[in-house]
């Protein structure tokens, strides 16, 4: 198992930042897409405005823990962008079944 590990480390696509940044910022963009399909009420009071700064903010957060990851863990600090992007489609998926 860390034999793989070690191997998926140092494969270009997840070794080089500029991938990681451009996975990270189009996961953010599909999720923001699929939580804004939910039809919302009127008498909701938050019109929509939940699905759109959610994801953003999600977004940030991955991205500011990915950079500090870099100085301190370049090897694994793809396991912070790819945490950081399962948590953002899942606040998407759940947010369009659920509502909240």
């Amino acid at each position: 198992m860390k034999n793989i590990l070690n191997k998926l480390s140092e494969h270009k696509l997840i070794s080089d930042w500029g991938y990681i940044i451009s996975y990270i910022l189009m996961t953010c963009i599909l999720s923001i897409i699929i939580a804004t399909r939910r039809e919302l009420s009127q008498s909701s009071n938050h019109g929509g405005f939940i699905p759109l700064v959610f994801p953003v903010f999600i977004f940030l957060c991955t991205l500011v823990m990915y950079l500090l990851s870099r100085l301190f863990m370049k090897k694994w600090s793809w396991t912070i962008a790819f945490v950081g992007c399962i948590w953002m489609l899942v606040f998407a998926i759940d947010w369009l079944i659920t509502g909240t």
